[in-house]
């Protein structure tokens, strides 16, 4: 069949434009459908170099399926050393749970559709899980992990760690309620399989003295002691966690999914990162959970 091309109203100018438009749409061009990946934040390799030259703590031997660690870099030996120990593990995916920051997200939860350049290397997303996700109305895919400090200051380690593992970044609004994170983990549950490894990025108690983060900090360990995690609603936000919600999630699938509980290894107050006594502190915790005892 010939084809005759005829020039519209706006003559050959406003035909070619409908023409490209027209293709694009159509999918005749592959580089118009891939996004590119979200850009480092953190473009410092020495940053990251200096932290893993100084993290020489043997490989954990018992079988690992959650961590928790913060996202500030000022703890940034803490993240070093929570990987560390895990760089024997062979993950395949990884599972990151943050605070929405800056509230970017039009849905309680936020997922990241593209890849991430780190200043260590590339990192996949998982794009297969994604649209797992994808398929609860609780959940859309966002930008927002372009500037998100939750997933960007982990992002460097799984690039050196784990470079075939790929990634799975969930971002949780403030709004999001005890109920929608109920939801949350029916659909995250079926992806956490013996290969994944579910991280927690939060920091906890905020804005506190350094005397009273410990006492908020000892308040979220009892009742993380607890298998039922129903207790970890009650904790305020941000006075005992940034992200209650990432806490609720991680205790409940790793006591559904693996039978896993948590061991903490390190907790750490941002004062002990400076010589000048502070009135506005931040916490950090590092923990793994595993079926097995730790450590």
């Amino acid at each position: 069949m010939k084809v005759i091309l005829r020039p519209g109203p706006h003559g050959w100018r406003g035909l070619a434009g409908a023409v490209l438009v027209a293709w694009l749409l159509g999918g005749g061009c592959p580089w118009a459908r891939a996004e590119a990946p979200f850009p480092a934040l953190y473009p410092d390799v020495e940053l990251f170099a200096r932290a893993l030259a100084k993290a020489t703590q043997p490989p954990l031997a018992q079988r690992i399926t959650g961590l928790t660690v913060p996202h500030h870099l000022l703890a940034i030996d803490l993240l070093a050393g929570a990987f560390a120990r895990l760089r024997d593990k062979d993950y395949r995916r990884i599972v990151i749970l943050c605070p929405d920051h800056y509230t970017r997200s039009i849905t309680p939860f936020a997922v990241a559709g593209r890849d991430f350049a780190t200043s260590l290397g590339p990192v996949a997303t998982d794009t297969e899980a994604v649209a797992a996700l994808l398929a609860c109305p609780l959940v859309t895919a966002s930008n927002l992990f372009s500037q998100e400090h939750g997933i960007h200051a982990l992002t460097p380690f799984l690039a050196h760690f784990f470079p075939r593992a790929r990634l799975v970044a969930v971002a949780i609004r403030k709004t999001a309620t005890p109920a929608q994170w109920d939801r949350l983990a029916e659909v995250l549950a079926p992806l956490l399989d013996d290969t994944t490894l579910l991280v927690q990025s939060t920091d906890f108690s905020h804005y506190l003295t350094p005397g009273e983060a410990a006492r908020k900090d000892q308040e979220t360990l009892r009742r993380l002691a607890d298998p039922d995690p129903a207790g970890l609603v009650g904790l305020d936000q941000p006075r005992h966690v940034d992200c209650r919600a990432a806490l609720y999630l991680q205790r409940s699938l790793q006591q559904t999914v693996y039978r896993a509980t948590p061991t903490t290894v390190a907790n750490r107050n941002s004062q002990a990162y400076t010589r000048t006594p502070v009135r506005r502190s931040t916490s950090y915790m590092v923990q793994y959970y595993s079926p097995d005892p730790v450590l």
